[in-house]
């Protein structure tokens, strides 16, 4: 992705956080908030993050798991730097459009096998919408009178999110389960380009799809020879998931109300994830703010607006700050390590 489109993506992310700030904090919003703050322990705020943490690094246990399993050499290190890029342009590009073009980028840099990334962003993607699927499917069974009765207005939302999600697993389960369709779409696309005049030498890239599409079979072999690998990675990214709704109730605990317990409020969030994950705004914001407040407002009184700034805040906003804080990070860190190897070899 183009810098240009990069700043792009960060402006509109930016003017719809300040729309809906600017909405929910009308009147005396802020002071409610701040005052409501003051009286939140240091203990809640530190666990808090340390879900928010748990739910980035998850991300990289399993995007190592899966290369490993491949037989891709990769370092955690690595990993992390992925997991910590991926969710930063998952937070702030249009249903989290942008992560796995920029996680695979990032690896087809460090060197690693394309056909191999492409297979461990594929099923990572499918993982990560089938999770929140039987969260939801979890919360009907176990608790679905008081779920179904505290979602409300948002329940259709919901259904078509289920929805939705179940028609993008089949989609991304074509790529992994139908190689033959991935060539077809590969060189129909070559094709077309050929026919614009965008691309000249049709045989090159001829060569390079049939090669691609003879690794990236062979990475489907190995993948599929490892039978525990998809229910491991199922497992790890459920705990992920649920690190990140619980966060929610957290918040409403920290700030005094316990009528919500933590597994009724982390079902719920989820719902509201589900609802608005595959819609074209960046986190769903703007209309995760006004699902929750339907939701959850007339169960934290006074208090709504504080839990979901609270909750909000930690499990988008602060992801968005950590997120781009490491990703720069681990580009300044490259660049230095990258300057420091040609000043050695000049000298």
């Amino acid at each position: 992705m183009k810098i240009k489109s990069t700043i792009l993506q960060i402006s509109i992310c930016c003017l719809i956080i300040a729309v809906t700030a600017g909405y929910l904090l009308k009147g005396d919003g802020l002071e409610v908030f701040l005052r409501t703050l003051r009286r939140i322990s240091a203990g809640s705020i530190a666990l808090m993050f340390f879900l928010l943490l748990s739910y980035i690094l998850l991300e990289s246990v399993i995007i190592k798991v899966i290369l490993g399993a491949l037989e891709e050499q990769v370092s955690m290190r690595q990993c992390i730097r992925y997991s910590f890029l991926g969710f930063f342009f998952y937070c702030i590009t249009p249903a989290g459009s942008g992560e796995q073009p920029m996680q695979l980028l990032a690896m087809h840099r460090d060197g690693l096998s394309a056909p191999k990334c492409v297979y461990a962003l594929t099923l990572i993607t499918i993982t990560f919408k089938l999770s929140i699927v039987m969260l939801a499917l979890g919360a009907f069974c176990i608790r679905g009178q008081v779920v179904i009765s505290m979602l409300g207005p948002i329940v259709p939302f919901v259904i078509i999110g289920i929805i939705l999600s179940v028609l993008c697993i089949l989609a991304f389960a074509g790529l992994l389960w139908a190689p033959e369709i991935v060539e077809r779409v590969m060189r129909w696309a070559l094709a077309l380009l050929s026919k614009l005049g965008v691309i000249k030498n049709r045989e090159k890239f001829d060569k390079k799809i049939t090669s691609f599409m003879a690794k990236y079979i062979e990475a489907l072999g190995i993948g599929r020879s490892k039978r525990s690998l998809l229910l491991t990675v199922i497992g790890i990214t459920a705990v992920q998931r649920s690190c990140l709704f619980a966060i929610t109730g957290i918040a409403g605990i920290a700030t005094g109300h316990y009528g919500i317990g933590i597994l009724d409020a982390t079902f719920v969030q989820a719902m509201i994830q589900l609802a608005t994950e595959m819609l074209p705004l960046p986190g769903g914001t703007g209309l995760s703010e006004i699902f929750f407040m339907k939701v959850f407002g007339g169960m934290y009184g006074g208090d709504s607006l504080s839990v979901l700034m609270l909750s909000r805040g930690m499990s988008f906003y602060a992801q968005i700050a950590v997120c781009g804080i490491a990703s720069l990070g681990f580009a300044i860190s490259e660049r230095i390590k990258k300057g420091t190897r040609i000043g050695v070899y000049k000298k």
